[in-house]
């Protein structure tokens, strides 16, 4: 049996090994069908990813702090360096950024939570 990696070593990994710009999925659904978008068992399931983005933050924080933001696309301080989603929270390391996501783009795209590292070029992009 392998020992669970937490996500703060996969941030460290990135972190190291990441010049410009990293991902790491830590879970992605499939694409949706029509019987399956907008019912109780999607919200359900979205309410569960947001929970693990929740969780992850609260573990990151213990060792790093709590994160320089942690919102939307549609509040104050969303990072120009980013394409919008519905969750983002991010923490300054160095010259990069170590930032974890979750989000939906349409009741029938996948729901997706991944972390990610972005440095150099990368933050100088501006997606707002």
């Amino acid at each position: 049996m392998s020992e669970q990696v937490s996500v703060l070593e996969i941030f460290e990994n990135l972190l190291r090994e990441a010049p410009g710009c990293e991902t790491y999925d830590i879970r992605v659904t499939d694409w949706f069908d029509d019987e399956v978008q907008n019912t109780p068992e999607s919200q359900a399931l979205w309410d569960d990813f947001v929970s693990d983005y929740q969780k992850i933050i609260e573990e990151v924080s213990r060792t790093w702090g709590q994160p320089e933001f942690n919102g939307n696309y549609e509040e104050s301080g969303f990072p120009s360096w980013h394409h919008w989603v519905a969750h983002l929270a991010y923490w300054r390391r160095g010259e990069a950024m170590a930032y974890i996501e979750c989000d939906q783009q349409g009741s029938e795209a996948p729901m997706g939570l991944c972390i990610g590292v972005k440095a150099g070029e990368e933050l100088a992009e501006d997606y707002s």
